[in-house]
């Protein structure tokens, strides 16, 4: 029984050496590869309820985000994609609730909210009027 890595897990490299035998290195994959800030997938949309409309007085925005980012590089993808400076982040992370249907056990998606505040004088127009 022969046990294989899955894809994502490690890239092969193959080199030659001076004797001219290949010597295959396993790298581990880069770990923002996938989630950098020219990548828009960070930022899923912004969260339009109540209180995020009065949080936007203030200037604080809710959006969800990816799950697997961290406030970095949402900030990072923030300024990038609304050309505003973000003082800080603020994250929080939905756990999924477990749920029936018809009688067939469920889970719903864990999902992550990140709240910025941007600095004092600037705002995005995001929410409604």
């Amino acid at each position: 029984m022969s046990y294989k890595l899955p894809v994502n897990m490690a890239i092969a490299k193959k080199s030659k050496t001076e004797d001219k035998a290949v010597v295959v290195k396993k790298t581990a994959a880069k770990k923002g590869a996938l989630r950098n800030p020219a990548n828009e997938f960070i930022i899923k949309h912004p969260l339009i309820t109540e209180k995020a409309y009065h949080m936007s007085a203030t200037g604080q925005y809710v959006f969800v985000v990816d799950k697997h980012t961290n406030k970095s590089e949402i900030a990072k993808a923030i300024k990038k994609i609304y050309n505003v400076d973000p003082i800080s982040v603020n994250t929080v992370t939905i756990r999924g609730e477990r749920q029936k249907y018809r009688g067939v056990a469920g889970k719903k998606t864990t999902t992550k909210k990140a709240i910025v505040t941007l600095k004092k004088g600037q705002k995005l127009d995001i929410m409604p009027s």
